[in-house]
């Protein structure tokens, strides 16, 4: 693609400045493990991985400008359609007092809460990374951001699309019927849809938030079953409109949290959605240097079951430990429980540094009770627990 040679070039031109480019990143192996057998015959089992990530960032123009790259590399032993070479971020970085450009491909974080993230739209979700859609895939943007003493207010251009990775049938957290191998699109251009994003952020005493709009391709499709043989579902990615809110207000050892949307589709008409909720931080507990906080949510959103959909009607608890020790030691467990279905996903996730320049990861995800007219029920045999070890450069 013309966006990635241009700014591979640029990148290289960079190495050529007056300072030495900073390299930093990490190598992971990955072990994941499922403690159920799969609920499809040709589904797989437990798999190693290996991933590189490595960053490489240089700055001139006294840290005016820079240009940061990092792309990605997936290795897996079973299931050879998730090996993948990514780019993450490969942009080009020019600051002002009171404005910066941004060009290239990049990563941008939008949320507040912790079960879900549904503001969060700039990118897409890199599925066989992680099918809680924490990771991101890099997205070809344009922003440019104003610096003011109302707020930061950010115009996104993102001149191309990219697809959620369709996965195969042999794979865990697949649909019901073979995974979707084709895509639709509402919009004739496809993936060449340009998409416009404007965000405004600003804090106002103990309050943080951000408005923003987004016209374009959504990023999460909706898997349309087949009508006939071949029995393979297809991603419909719909034009929207989506103008959404997250807020969170700080108030000493509690924090209120807030993010809401209203979604137009072209297709599927409109909904709202939102999430809210508060922790609460018990710092020093028992006289000790352990941070326990505590977590609670309300998942909602009026859309229609039939469609892909989560959290309708759901409750998120948990628990957050902090150690303050030395190998900065963390973990959050938490439950969500669907009111309606009475469904339930629990979640394990925790890191301890090992020594200089290591690191450890814990992640577990449990379905429990799930009911068969439940979206997530082809996942109910689906539990899994990962261990990665990660060494950083």
């Amino acid at each position: 693609m013309k966006f990635l040679l241009v700014f591979t070039s640029l990148f290289l031109l960079s190495l050529n400045g007056y300072a030495t480019p900073q390299l930093s990143g990490h190598l992971s192996l990955r072990f994941q493990g499922f403690t159920q057998s799969p609920m499809y015959p040709e589904q797989k089992g437990a798999s190693i991985g290996l991933l590189l990530s490595p960053e490489w960032y240089h700055s001139w123009d006294n840290d005016r400008q820079s240009v940061t790259f990092r792309p990605s590399l997936r290795l897996d032993n079973r299931y050879p359609d998730q090996n993948d070479a990514d780019i993450r971020e490969l942009n080009w970085l020019y600051l002002q007092d009171e404005w910066e450009l941004k060009a290239g491909i990049s990563r941008v974080f939008w949320g507040v809460t912790e079960s879900v993230h549904l503001v969060d739209i700039i990118n897409q979700s890199d599925y066989p990374e992680n099918p809680d859609n924490s990771v991101k895939l890099g997205q070809p943007m344009i922003r440019l951001t104003l610096i003011k003493d109302w707020g930061n207010l950010s115009a996104y251009v993102l001149p191309y699309f990219r697809e959620r990775h369709p996965g195969s049938a042999d794979n865990r957290f697949r649909a019901p019927l073979a995974t979707a191998t084709k895509a639709r699109y509402h919009s004739a251009a496809k993936n060449l849809r340009t998409s416009l994003a404007l965000r405004w952020e600003h804090t106002l005493d103990d309050v943080d938030i951000g408005l923003a709009h987004f016209y374009g391709t959504d990023r999460t499709p909706v898997l349309l079953p087949p009508a006939a043989a071949p029995y393979e579902m297809t991603a419909y990615y719909d034009l929207i409109h989506q103008t959404s809110l997250d807020l969170q207000y700080t108030r000493g050892s509690w924090l209120y949290k807030l993010e809401a949307l209203h979604k137009a589709t072209q297709h599927y008409g409109r909904y709202h959605a939102f999430v809210a909720g508060c922790e609460y931080t018990l710092y020093g507990a028992g006289g000790s240097l352990i941070d326990i906080g505590f977590l609670a949510e309300y998942l909602y959103q009026s859309r229609n079951q039939n469609l892909e959909s989560f959290a309708n009607d759901d409750i998120f608890s948990g628990i957050r430990l902090v150690f303050n020790d030395v190998q900065s030691s963390e973990i959050i467990a938490g439950m969500i429980y669907d009111r309606r279905l009475h469904s339930r996903i629990y979640s394990l996730k925790g890191s301890r540094r090992l020594g200089q320049g290591w690191k450890v990861e814990l992640e577990g995800r449990f379905f429990s009770h799930i009911a068969p007219q439940d979206r997530l029920y082809s996942f109910h045999r689906d539990d899994f627990i990962r261990i990665q070890l990660n060494r950083y450069f």
